[in-house]
């Protein structure tokens, strides 16, 4: 179809969509607690996009909480950024948003792996990688999905310094 025509649909169907109960989707706090989840994203990038959602400012970064969506269906998932109406409709404050989230990280598994190890995972053998030791490592979560959250585990990486015998930047 021409562009014309899709965006016409788009709008039309903005337009026919249902209001929707906020509560009814994101749940009551008992039940969702534990599927609060935080993300980093670039802090100055985000600054209008961080009015009206808690977040902790990290060096350049900001800490954001999301909510890990299931669909009932068992057709996938999905998340959503936790904004204030959410902490209102759930009847808590960010302390208490906080601490959901520190009980997530807590129990979120994160690895690290050889950098060479990492891209043999992603593309197969290669000899031409594996040829040299390489010092490079990667430290992520196992899904491979915002990842960098894991920096805020300074246990983990403590562990790792002493299994490296140094230290790393």
């Amino acid at each position: 179809r021409d562009m014309e025509t899709v965006v016409d649909r788009v709008l039309k169907l903005l337009d026919e969509r249902l209001d929707i109960n906020l509560k009814n989707i994101i749940g009551a706090w008992d039940e969702v607690k534990t599927n609060i989840g935080v993300r980093l994203i670039n802090y100055e990038w985000n600054k209008e996009k961080l009015q009206g959602i808690p977040h902790k400012k990290l060096l350049d970064l900001a800490i954001v909480p999301f909510l890990n969506v299931e669909f009932e269906s068992g057709e996938g998932s999905g998340t959503a950024l936790v904004n204030e109406q959410f902490l209102k409709n759930w009847g808590i404050d960010e302390s208490t948003l906080w601490k959901a989230a520190g009980e997530w990280l807590e129990k979120e598994e994160f690895e690290y792996k050889g950098i060479m190890e990492l891209l043999t995972d992603a593309i197969g053998e290669c000899d031409e990688l594996l040829g040299e030791k390489c010092k490079l490592y990667f430290y992520g979560n196992q899904s491979r999905a915002y990842g960098a959250v894991a920096i805020l585990r300074t246990d983990i990486l403590e562990e790792f310094a002493e299994k490296i015998d140094g230290s790393f930047y």
